[in-house]
């Protein structure tokens, strides 16, 4: 937390001082920085841009009596932003964090921001993400009530695929051993759901039946148990 705030007033220094000096310009610019958290859990209980699959933060910055907006995009691991120059003026501030696949995963649209030509700090995002928990087990035809390994049937891969209108498929991949995998960023929204247990050679030993779900508000899309059935 510190070395953060260090950072920011780091960043700030060099802001006010590009209004100062000029830096070119009579204007300053936007400055902003961000974290990411599982929807649901404790404030400050953060997740990496790496693990949650995100690569980019856009922030779009309409002028008060515009359509048009400004747009400025980071990496997502940059972990802040300043801007060039921008006009004083009112602005509405959107942020946006995106996934490689340029996939909208987490927004947040600011209060109006007076900007003065020192430019202006919008503070610290929080992205909240949506991650899909699952779980599974093993059991053979014979015995339907007994779990078994995943050695002991051939299974080296967990292999989950969502699919939700107006998107291509989401497709994840976890050890089978591991028992349960959590996703990258997903978008909150309506999915049909299906799992497959895979051996090392890709083929699917058994294919569970497609499921409907609905990620929750507010909290983390924790899924039901699935049960692999193989001979």
């Amino acid at each position: 937390m510190q070395t953060k705030i260090l950072t920011r007033l780091s960043l700030l220094g060099s802001l006010f001082t590009l209004a100062a000096c000029g830096g070119g310009s009579s204007d300053s610019g936007l400055f902003l920085d961000w974290q990411v958290e599982d929807v649901g859990l404790p404030i400050n209980d953060t997740v990496t841009c790496d693990e949650a699959g995100t690569t980019t933060v856009l922030v779009e910055a309409i002028a008060s009596g515009s359509v048009t907006p400004l747009t400025y995009t980071a990496p997502c691991n940059a972990g802040s932003l300043i801007t060039p120059p921008v006009a004083p003026g009112t602005y509405q501030v959107n942020v946006r964090l995106l996934r490689a696949d340029n996939v909208e995963v987490s927004s947040r649209a600011l209060p109006p921001l007076a900007v003065s030509r020192r430019g202006a700090d919008l503070g610290t995002v929080i992205f909240e993400i949506q991650s899909f928990i699952s779980r599974w087990v093993i059991t053979r035809t014979s015995a339907p009530g007994t779990p078994v390994g995943c050695a002991l049937v051939g299974a080296t891969t967990v292999e989950f695929t969502a699919t939700t209108e107006g998107l291509a498929p989401f497709r994840f991949s976890f050890p089978c051993a591991a028992a349960e995998g959590i996703t990258q960023a997903v978008p909150d929204g309506n999915y049909a759901l299906q799992f497959r247990l895979l051996d090392a050679a890709g083929n699917p030993l058994s294919v569970s039946n497609p499921m409907a779900y609905i990620t929750p508000v507010g909290a983390q899309a924790v899924l039901p148990q699935v049960t692999f059935t193989v001979n």
